[in-house]
């Protein structure tokens, strides 16, 4: 934490000019020649389009990454099972601690908007 009196941590600030996401978010609007490698078809798509079906294609070809990814962003991450030491006493605990932690929250909330 930088104290007072003492120089800039970042003398140039943030850098002005759009986010990388946002210049991204915009590139894979436009529209590219491109062959459909799952239907073989040639046309223009949009490179989110093209990029999507190159995945499929992936996915369809057996490439575990590939498939992984495809069911993440269609069903989700499986849920993880978590397991405790000590069993309900620190189940209990750990409820608490977030019972708590979101008491806190909406609290700084409520004084943030004031």
């Amino acid at each position: 934490m930088q104290q007072p009196g003492q120089p800039s941590i970042n003398p140039a600030g943030k850098p002005k000019g759009p986010h990388l996401t946002t210049i991204l978010r915009r590139l894979i609007q436009q529209e590219i020649d491109v062959t459909d490698p799952i239907s073989k078809t040639q046309g223009k798509k949009p490179i989110g389009e093209a990029l999507n079906l190159k995945l499929l294609a992936n996915a369809l070809k057996g490439d575990q990454k590939a498939l992984r990814m495809v069911f993440e962003y269609i069903d989700g991450k499986p849920e993880q099972p978590i397991t405790l030491p000590g069993g309900k006493e620190h189940l209990e605990l750990l409820r608490d601690i977030i019972k708590k932690a979101a008491k806190v929250g909406k609290s700084n909330d409520s004084n943030a908007a004031k």
